[in-house]
């Protein structure tokens, strides 16, 4: 992560945490993840939810992505 990260906490019902748990292993076997993640974590999955989620978010409503806060 980098230096600029900022902690999130936020509070998830239990089907989501066991959903972020089932995509573990397919996300650690993802060859193009491999590198950058090496041990896949239930945060790493979060992580990459997160981010495809706000990119669908930004390409709904037709904004740009913000970068470098």
């Amino acid at each position: 992560m980098s230096g600029d990260a900022q902690n999130l906490s936020i509070r998830l019902r239990q089907e989501f945490i066991s959903r972020l748990d089932d995509l573990i292993p397919h996300v650690s076997s993802d060859s193009r993840l491999q590198t950058l993640l090496g041990r896949c974590t239930r945060s790493d999955v979060a992580r990459l939810a997160m981010l495809k989620g706000i990119e669908a978010l930004e390409q709904e409503y037709q904004q740009k992505p913000r970068r470098g806060r």
